[in-house]
């Protein structure tokens, strides 16, 4: 369909879809969509919009604001927004865009962790490439006769799995220095760690150690820790006759009472009830 805003040239065009009561229940969807070329004088300003907007800029630049900060996105860069806060973008000269429109099941917390992961809502990937790919299957899927509602979910999923992994720092290499606490951990979960020692391994502060570990996991050095004896006790309910004493021993548990609180919690079921499972 062809636009008619202010600043979008003929050549742009949008695609107006209707998901499915299905799709709007259980799946991420999208309302609309559409590749843009524009002027400087294509301007949009909102209160709010009960969506959020991934844009992949092809050629030139915009300008995006949102709670009074301004970012200027330019060619191959992406841009993930809120639309529910109040927001304004705008070409600057002659720019070319891809935009989709999206909403879904857990979709604000997605949106809102990645975004505070990286930082910002302009990324910067070297998977560029790939991730306009998955812009043109989302739109090649629209213009079927019966669009695929899961091809449509599944793309953008990708799109977000990628912009959680664009920001460089943020990357778990072997020689990374948290890397020689994260094997301490493995190597020692059944005994009492304490985070001044972790800190003290990666030659940080306790601060600084707690708050890139988490940058790095996405949980605490004492989630990640029970969350590996987890792991372990899990292994060996399925593969040994151990009491729940024995394991929590062997685990690093204080007890078994604070073994199966802790299972619980992770897993919503008893360590027995686990144990009886088959797989």
């Amino acid at each position: 369909m062809k636009v008619t805003e202010l600043g979008v040239l003929e050549e742009s065009y949008i695609e107006f879809l209707a998901p499915t009561k299905f799709a709007q229940q259980a799946l991420l969807n999208s309302p609309q969509l559409g590749e843009f070329i524009c002027n400087d004088q294509y301007i949009v300003q909102r209160e709010g919009l009960d969506l959020f907007l991934l844009c992949y800029i092809q050629e030139g630049e915009l300008a995006f604001t949102t709670e009074d900060l301004t970012i200027y996105a330019k060619k191959d860069t992406i841009v993930l927004l809120d639309c529910r806060k109040p927001h304004s973008y705008q070409c600057l000269g002659h720019a070319k865009f891809m935009w989709i429109h999206f909403k879904g099941n857990q979709c604000a917390l997605s949106v809102d962790y990645i975004v505070k992961k990286h930082g910002g809502i302009l990324f910067e990937s070297e998977n560029h490439i790939e991730i306009q790919e998955y812009f043109k299957k989302i739109f090649a899927s629209a213009y079927q006769t019966v669009m695929n509602e899961h091809m449509i979910s599944a793309t953008l999923q990708l799109i977000l799995a990628s912009l959680a992994d664009t920001k460089e720092a943020l990357k778990i290499t072997d020689d990374h220095p948290i890397m020689e606490a994260v094997r301490y951990i493995h190597d020692h979960f059944n005994e009492q760690i304490n985070v001044q020692f972790l800190a003290d391994l990666s030659h940080m502060s306790v601060f600084h150690f707690i708050r890139v570990f988490k940058q790095l996991t996405n949980c605490t050095p004492h989630e990640y820790l029970v969350s590996y004896r987890l792991r372990q006790a899990k292994r060996l309910l399925q593969t040994t006759v151990f009491t729940n004493d024995e394991i929590a021993l062997q685990c690093g548990f204080n007890s078994a009472s604070h073994f199966a609180r802790a299972f619980r919690a992770a897993h919503d079921l008893s360590p027995q009830t686990f144990r009886k499972l088959t797989f």
